[in-house]
């Protein structure tokens, strides 16, 4: 799974935010 998707999916508090 991209990262981007990650970043979709999960809330910026995961540290997973790729599109932000």
């Amino acid at each position: 799974m991209p990262a981007e998707l990650i970043s979709v999916i999960g809330p910026p508090a995961s540290g997973k935010t790729t599109l932000a």
